[in-house]
């Protein structure tokens, strides 16, 4: 049955109420939808209204359907076309509605957050309706509602503290709850804020660029001493984090720009609606940052998807050229050039936005006081270079180590804790520290090659080592001449068309690559020989080099073989990789458990169990490579079969394990497990010796 707007009537607008006397008359523009017999017509109709215009009679009247919308279309609608303008007349519908009495479906306290993520204009009919919604007895109604809340911000905070007034003993916990996701009030750093904005107003008269590196680094000192966006939940949703992104943004604050660019761009939609949000700000040359963002943002898998992603992204960004114009711009516009030519017109109107801004000199006074007040960011900035391009000297990251944390920088603290980790300290609260602080400083700490992964990036002493790259090609390739590359031993490359031979070139460390498929390790051999390389991997399909003098050092072979033959297709892959010398083969995300030691039992049969090592991962999809989210395992030529975990422990984690141990035992060679110590180890592994870290990359040629 579609919903009766009977129980609406007493909160609607005049001009609702009259278009619903003209409908019941058999004419005027809520026809369709009041003799709407079924919900899905009302939504159909809204929809229609909505996108002619109308926005408080279609607001209304999509507000009265979604009381019928157990699948979410008109909300979904109204984020896909963008149809913003009636979102607060969709709220007072809703607030009517819960007020008459009328049901809500299941998820539309969750539509409503959405919606409002998207426009926080919101009555005061709206607003008192949320004191009610913190305080019922469903969680996830309370979960919306705070969120909501907090979304709208101060008068929604105002009506929440007066409800407290008169609320009873059952209330005042939920009530609180609902108050705290409001968070403390922003650390305030007056010297360096009011330093900010004062470069800021002579960067916009004058464009000088030698003003830019101080804003640039004032700007991550105050983003530091503010520390990055959070979520009062881990596991906060999409929706939240993007609403929380957005109330941020609204605010408008010089000081909490980096803090917003550090945040991943999300898909294309709400990118879009992030680059609308920062395009009514105040001219700031920071923003050139959305340049590489857009370039950088797309979906890994599928190229053609990240391509047509990119370009709208890149024409929005381009269209806010005069807020951050300048001539300071004009090497990073080659560069994308050079690496992304089909974004050659979008860079020609950033270039033309440069010719058309008047170009003056700054005040020496402020310049030299700008460089007093950020030297010892700049000092650091150079020490965390150094440390890059001589990643051996372990007394030099000491040293940064207590210079950052003199500074206040969380880094610091970060490089210390996994000093002491790789020098063996297993305490459980330095690993659960270290987590901690990577966890909230991902995005921040891997600003200089964005786009990666968490699953598959690893740090070791305080820097990456190990990066999945799911990007853009080209955001890649503007970033080689980073300091970042010089630490990276492992690199996993989505995509088929990023130039691995360049990426050798720029990271001396670089040993092991692991690409979707094997069409980026086929260009390699117009580049070779490539005598760094000594793993490679395909993720999705198995494959074996067609020439080897391309990779003349290669020790280690990786693939994913998921056929219902796969036992037989491995054993015939491990007899052809000792044939070629190599030392291991691996065998990414098997879809068994048992599968792996099987090939290892089938190899006994043939006599050449002590010919090659056998490694494989199990992450249950979560990737990885070599440095797999999950579980890896080495059955070695000779020896106890290694068995070690990387991650946060699945809910199949003690079974897995358990499938793992009792698979090994039956080759009868011992087994060593290795756990974080993190995780606390079961009885039944205190029989078996203690492991360690897998790295299935490193082997030695046979």
């Amino acid at each position: 049955m579609a919903v009766d707007p009977l129980p609406f009537e007493a909160e609607m607008p005049a001009e609702v109420g009259e278009a619903m006397r003209q409908a019941s008359a058999g004419q005027g523009p809520a026809l369709a939808w009041y003799g709407a017999a079924y919900p899905n017509r009302q939504i159909d109709a809204s929809l229609a209204l909505l996108r002619s215009g109308a926005h408080v009679l279609a607001g209304w009247l999509a507000g009265i359907a979604m009381f019928g919308d157990n699948k979410r279309v008109i909300a979904g609608t109204i984020d896909r076309e963008r149809l913003y303008a009636a979102i607060p007349h969709i709220l007072d519908a809703f607030a009517a509605g819960i007020r008459a009495g009328v049901k809500p479906t299941k998820h539309q306290w969750g539509s409503i957050e959405r919606l409002v993520v998207r426009n926080t204009t919101a009555s005061l009919a709206f607003l008192s309706l949320l004191p009610l919604a913190v305080c019922l007895e469903s969680p996830i109604t309370r979960d919306h509602a705070c969120r909501i809340a907090a979304l709208l911000g101060e008068p929604a905070q105002e009506l929440l503290a007066v409800a407290k007034m008169s609320a009873t003993a059952r209330q005042l916990p939920r009530l609180d709850t609902a108050l705290a996701t409001f968070g403390p009030a922003p650390l305030e750093a007056a010297t360096e804020r009011a330093l900010l904005e004062r470069l800021l107003v002579a960067w916009r008269a004058t464009r000088d660029p030698e003003l830019e590196p101080p804003i640039a680094r004032l700007g991550r000192m105050l983003a530091t001493i503010q520390g990055p966006l959070r979520t009062e939940r881990p596991t906060a949703s999409y929706y939240e984090i993007e609403g929380i992104w957005q109330r941020r943004a609204r605010e408008r604050d010089p000081a909490d720009l980096d803090i917003l660019l550090d945040v991943p761009l999300p898909w294309v939609g709400d990118a879009r609606s992030r680059i609308e949000q920062l395009a009514r700000r105040e001219p700031d040359p920071r923003l050139a940052r959305l340049l590489e963002l857009a370039i950088g943002a797309g979906d890994a898998v599928f190229e053609v998807a990240t391509q047509a992603q990119t370009a709208p992204l890149l024409d929005d960004t381009v269209r806010l050229a005069p807020l951050f114009a300048s001539r300071g711009l004009e090497p990073r516009l080659a560069a994308i050039t050079r690496v992304l030519p089909g974004a050659s017109n979008a860079i020609a109107v950033v270039a033309d936005a440069i010719a058309r801004t008047p170009a003056g000199t700054a005040d020496p006074a402020l310049l030299a006081e700008a460089r007093a007040a950020t030297r010892e960011r700049q000092a650091l900035d150079e020490m965390i270079a150094q440390v890059a391009r001589d990643p051996d000297d372990l007394g030099l990251r000491g040293v940064l180590a207590d210079a950052l944390q003199a500074a206040g920088d969380p880094r610091g603290e970060f490089i210390a804790l996994q000093l002491a980790i790789a020098s063996g300290a297993t305490d459980p609260k330095l690993h659960a520290r270290a987590a901690l602080l990577l966890d909230a400083h991902f995005e921040i700490w891997t600003a200089d090659l964005p786009n990666l992964g968490r699953a598959g990036t690893r740090f070791e002493r305080g820097f990456v080592t190990a990066a999945s790259f799911e990007g853009n090609p080209a955001a890649l390739a503007l970033s080689l001449e980073r300091p970042i590359w010089s630490t990276i031993e492992r690199l996993d490359a989505t995509q088929r068309t990023v130039d691995l031979a360049a990426v050798l070139r720029h990271a001396p460390r670089l040993r092991a690559l692991t690409s979707r498929v094997h069409d980026a390790f086929e260009t390699m051999r117009a580049t070779g020989p490539h005598p760094q390389v000594r793993a490679l991997g395909t993720l999705f399909q198995a494959w074996f080099p067609r020439e080897l003098d391309v990779f003349p050092e290669l020790a280690v072979l990786g693939g994913h073989w998921f056929l219902d033959d796969s036992v037989p297709r491995v054993r015939a892959a491990m007899r052809e990789a000792r044939a070629a010398g190599l030392g291991r083969l691996v065998w990414f995300d098997v879809p068994d458990l048992d599968r792996p030691f099987e090939c290892v039992d089938a190899s006994i049969e043939n006599s050449i169990e002590n010919s090659i090592e056998l490694g494989f991962t199990y992450t249950r999809g979560r990737g990885g490579g070599f440095a797999p989210d999950g579980w890896a395992v080495c059955i070695p030529r000779q020896g106890a079969v290694r068995i070690a975990w990387d991650g946060t422990p699945s809910d199949a984690f003690v079974r897995d394990l358990r499938s793992l141990v009792g698979s090994a035992e039956r080759l009868g060679r011992g087994v060593e497990v290795y756990l974080p110590p993190t995780i606390a180890v079961a009885p039944e592994l205190a029989r078996f010796a203690p492991g360690r870290p897998i790295d299935l990359s490193v082997a030695d040629r046979t």
